[in-house]
């Protein structure tokens, strides 16, 4: 999971955690995880210049067995 975000994250992204993070900078500190996290998008906005988007979609965090 944690080379998945590093991967599709760009460097300036934002989370919200509640309040806004570098999501890079999020994901570089945490430590491996044996995890699955299965999303998908159900809303996705991208404003005219290209410069911000979002996503928004339903979740579930897969612990291992």
């Amino acid at each position: 999971m944690k080379e998945a975000f590093l991967a599709n994250l760009s460097d300036d992204a934002i989370l919200f955690r509640p309040g806004p993070v570098n999501g890079k900078r999020l994901w570089k500190a945490r430590g491996p995880s044996a995890a699955t996290l299965a999303w998908a998008p159900d809303y996705a906005e991208i404003a005219g210049d290209g410069d911000l988007g979002v996503t928004s979609g339903p979740w579930e965090l897969r612990l291992p067995a």
